[in-house]
């Protein structure tokens, strides 16, 4: 979603300056917050504006100073929070982080939420606008008959169901099934645990004008996902497309 933000502001001759904050990135994930932010701080002097793209965590630990600054400094910002639960996951959080999402929704000229249920949430919350996941039409289409071929694409974690899928693929009595895995392992996952007589993993999810091939190349996308936070996930409009 965000390299497709970052194509149309290409496309309109948009200038623009990008700092990502996937912490697969970083070989050492405690440094990605001080970078993210050194990064900020090297480059926001020469910007107007400031467009926050960020899930649950990074809502309350980058976006609170990412504003406090740029309401020093007269710059408006914008805040795209990707997590369909949000409102659930920051009831659990500890007071201060409740506290600095409080800041954030207040104080960001303009929020854009996944679905209509969030923006019911937090109406009062100044100028909200529904942003709900999309992506660009594909002209490639799949035009060979079934033969059991499955795809995952998404964050691997034991909470996205994957191992579930490859325990309940095992014990079919169907033979033929074999599960395609894409996608950033986020957790303790072994890779070694992904491949087997009828799975395998083949990394991260390939470029985005890949996409459409990758998936039409298999017969069915499964989204074994019991993740609290899932949302609007993009691949399945991909799929439809």
């Amino acid at each position: 979603s965000s390299e497709q933000v970052i194509a149309e502001a290409q496309k309109n001759l948009i200038y623009f300056d990008y700092i990502s904050t996937n912490k697969s990135r970083f070989r050492y994930k405690f440094l990605s917050l001080p970078s993210i932010l050194i990064k900020f701080f090297k480059k926001f002097f020469k910007y107007k504006h400031v467009s926050m793209h960020l899930n649950e965590l990074e809502t309350v630990y980058i976006a609170p100073f990412v504003i406090f600054v740029c309401r020093l400094m007269n710059k408006s910002t914008s805040l795209r929070i990707f997590a369909g639960n949000i409102d659930e996951f920051i009831s659990k959080r500890f007071f201060y982080e409740r506290f600095l999402f409080e800041y954030a929704m207040t104080n960001s000229d303009v929020k854009f939420l996944e679905t209509n249920r969030l923006i019911e949430i937090y109406r009062d919350k100044g100028r909200i606008i529904h942003f709900p996941t999309s992506r660009i039409r594909t002209e490639v289409r799949k035009q060979s008959k079934y033969d059991g071929r499955l795809v995952y694409f998404g964050g691997i974690r034991k909470e996205k169901g994957i191992l579930d899928a490859i325990k309940a693929i095992k014990a079919s009595r169907n033979k033929k099934i074999f599960l395609s895995i894409w996608g950033h392992i986020l957790d303790d996952i072994d890779a070694k645990d992904l491949n087997t007589s009828q799975s395998r993993y083949y990394g991260p999810i390939p470029s985005s004008n890949e996409i459409g091939k990758t998936l039409s190349s298999n017969d069915v996308l499964i989204i074994p996902s019991y993740w609290p936070g899932e949302g609007y996930p993009g691949v399945i409009i991909e799929a439809f497309a």
